[in-house]
């Protein structure tokens, strides 16, 4: 029966026809990620790794060309993470000594910055020792953690303790990246001499000096003791190796702040508003003051001290407020 004009079969098709119509091979559905709230004001790229592309491995990776074990970065709502596989190196493919350093790393300090991790090796290792990493680290692609490489089998969203490692992402102002700023020293850094950079050199370490006494490094140890600014504008500080005394007070406050979560979040971790606030002022006020030449030290005294008024303030406001509308 037609309706509308729409045709109707009248025999079903035989069997061996509807073999023939179907597919020979299925893909997977694509993933829709729902926008989110971030810290970061561009889009995240997602990888969506398929069957048809090696699928998953038992070790929590993706298998390649050839059968390596590639990384995927877990996101920060999946429950399970990738474990601990065994402590025999030939079962990764990895030379025993740098098996040996990583392992050493990893049980002294779970989770690590990247460049903080190879930097700590040595410099014979350190190319080997970045092609293995997956073999004993882990990285989750969202999250306070994002970006840092965490030991197999260990979770940091189970703990605040784990809170001291947790990524705090920053950007500078775009204006020192232009004319004879940071790119350019950044420029003559990476060759290696002052070339183009009036004012400018390079020191012993290789690091571009900018304005006077400010210089430019991308040396994660340099950066993260605010003796050098970043080469690039868009920074991810690991919270545990920033040393500005404001930045670590805030962090061994954590477990007697009332406002701290619960649980780890995805957008702060185990940080509350407010000391994700005192974080960011003291970070932002100590780059400025390496820019300008001035003590990255004392302006981070400076900013705490700031954002412990502007607080303290705030809540003496809350306070009346309240107290006025019981009256």
């Amino acid at each position: 029966l037609a309706l509308a004009g729409i045709p109707v079969a009248t025999t079903a098709p035989r069997a061996g026809a509807r073999a023939r119509e179907q597919p020979k091979e299925r893909v997977g559905s694509l993933v829709m990620v729902p926008p989110v709230y971030s810290k970061v004001d561009m889009p995240e790229d997602y990888l969506l790794a398929s069957s048809a592309r090696g699928g998953f491995s038992s070790a929590g990776g993706s298998r390649g060309r050839g059968g390596q074990v590639a990384a995927d970065d877990i996101d920060f709502t999946e429950r399970s993470i990738p474990p601990w596989v065994g402590d025999d190196p030939a079962h990764h493919g990895c030379p025993p000594e740098v098996y040996a350093a990583l392992k050493a790393k990893l049980d002294a300090r779970p989770v690590w910055a990247r460049l903080a991790l190879l930097e700590s090796l040595p410099a014979g290792i350190r190319d080997t020792a970045r092609k293995h990493l997956t073999s004993v680290a882990y990285k989750f692609a969202n999250g306070p953690f994002r970006r840092m490489w965490i030991k197999r089998g260990v979770d940091p969203r189970d703990n605040v303790s784990f809170a001291k490692y947790q990524g705090h992402e920053l950007r500078l102002p775009a204006e020192w990246f232009g004319g004879e700023g940071i790119a350019t020293a950044a420029a003559a850094a990476a060759t290696g001499d002052g070339a183009g950079v009036s004012s400018k050199g390079v020191d012993s370490t290789g690091s571009a000096i900018i304005r006077g006494q400010a210089k430019v490094s991308t040396s994660h140890w340099e950066i993260h003791g605010f003796r050098a600014l970043p080469s690039s504008r868009y920074v991810v500080y690991q919270l545990c190796d920033i040393a500005l005394p404001g930045v670590q007070a805030v962090l061994s406050s954590l477990t007697a702040d009332p406002d701290a979560p619960q649980r780890c979040l995805e957008q702060l971790g185990f940080l509350s508003r407010a000391s994700h606030r005192r974080i960011q002022a003291c970070v932002r006020r100590a780059s400025e003051a390496l820019y300008n030449g001035g003590d990255p030290i004392a302006a981070d005294a400076e900013a705490l001290a700031e954002a412990v008024a502007e607080a303290e303030a705030e809540e003496a406001e809350a306070a009346e407020a309240a107290e006025a509308g019981r009256g």
